[in-house]
C-alpha cells in the first residue's frame, strides 16, 4: 500500500469517526432543546450546541499523541475506542482502496456542481446583457419589484 493509500485510508476513517460523533451530538442537542428551553429558558438551550464541538474534540482526544486515556471512563474509552476496532486493517489484494475511490468521486461530484453554477451564473449574466432599466426611478440598484414596477438593470 502507498503512503497515499494509507494517509487516505487513516484520513477516512478519522473522518468517519468524527462524522459519527457529530451525528451523534447533534441528535442528543436537538433531543434535549425543547426540555431545557421548557426548563431553563431559551438562553441555555441555545448553549446547548457547544456540546458538539466539545464532544468532536472529546472523541478526537484519545487518539492524540501523548494523550492517556486512563482519566476517562471506562465507558467512554470503549465507545470512542470502538470505530478504531471496527475498522482494523484488512488485507486487500486490490491496488485502489474503495475509500480514495469514494472520495475522488465526491471531489468530482463537487468539481461538476461548481462548473455547472458558473456556466449557470454566466448564462444568467449574458442573458442580463440587454436588459434596461423599465420604470420611474431605482433607489438602490438591486433587480425586484418596488412599488408594483419590476426593475431590471444592466450590469
Amino acid at each position: 500500500m502507498t503512503s497515499f493509500a494509507s494517509f487516505t485510508a487513516a484520513l477516512l476513517s478519522q473522518a468517519w469517526s468524527a462524522m459519527l460523533v457529530f451525528m451523534a451530538a447533534v441528535a442528543i442537542v436537538l433531543a434535549l432543546r425543547l426540555p431545557c428551553r421548557r426548563l431553563f429558558g431559551a438562553g441555555r438551550a441555545l448553549q446547548l450546541w457547544s456540546l458538539v464541538p466539545l464532544m468532536l474534540l472529546t472523541a478526537a482526544w484519545p487518539r492524540m499523541p501523548g494523550a492517556t486515556a486512563s482519566r476517562l471512563p471506562p465507558v467512554v474509552v470503549r465507545i470512542v475506542t470502538a470505530p478504531a476496532a471496527l475498522s482494523a486493517p484488512i488485507a486487500v489484494t486490490a491496488s485502489v482502496d474503495w475509500r480514495t475511490l469514494l472520495l475522488a468521486g465526491w471531489a468530482a461530484g463537487v468539481l461538476m456542481m461548481l462548473a455547472r453554477a458558473v456556466v449557470t451564473q454566466a448564462r444568467f449574466r449574458r442573458q442580463l446583457a440587454g436588459a434596461r432599466r423599465v420604470g420611474a426611478r431605482a433607489t438602490d440598484g438591486r433587480c425586484g419589484a418596488q412599488r408594483g414596477r419590476m426593475l431590471a438593470l444592466r450590469w
